[in-house]
């Protein structure tokens, strides 16, 4: 009776403690919600590499999005940085699924036809003519 008491303290003490681990992925909520402004985007910055909770794929995830929309202001002002990060997760989630597709395409055709090299055929007729050259009068 004992040691099943024992057993289901473990399993409560263990339960407690991964409920209570904090997220690693977190960003501080005074940092997530924060909007970019024209004037503290330095500040910004400032708090993220401060922060220790951020982790570094968020934090390329942040600069790779400043980096693709930041030439038009109107892309990232007034946008919190939490919007910044999911907006680039979305963006790489549909630039990964064009590729699953093309790939998928061109190996789809290879595998269904037969590609054959015959060699080199000559579109000119005349061999007398020069293909790619300047002239003028």
């Amino acid at each position: 009776m004992m040691n099943t008491f024992y057993k289901l303290l473990f399993v409560f003490a263990l339960l407690f403690a991964t409920a209570c681990e904090q997220n690693k992925d977190a960003i501080n909520p005074k940092i997530a919600n924060k909007k970019i402004t024209i004037h503290n985007l330095q500040e910004i910055a400032e708090q993220i590499t401060n922060d220790a909770n951020i982790s570094q794929e968020n934090m390329e995830l942040f600069i790779n999005s400043l980096t693709r929309l930041g030439g038009d202001k109107d892309s990232i002002i007034d946008k919190t940085v939490v919007q910044l990060i999911k907006e680039q997760k979305q963006f790489l989630r549909d630039r990964t699924a064009e590729v699953v597709q093309n790939s998928c395409s061109r190996i789809s055709l290879f595998l269904n036809h037969k590609f054959e090299y015959i060699g080199i055929s000559f579109n000119d007729t005349n061999q007398n003519q020069k293909i790619n050259e300047i002239t003028g009068n």
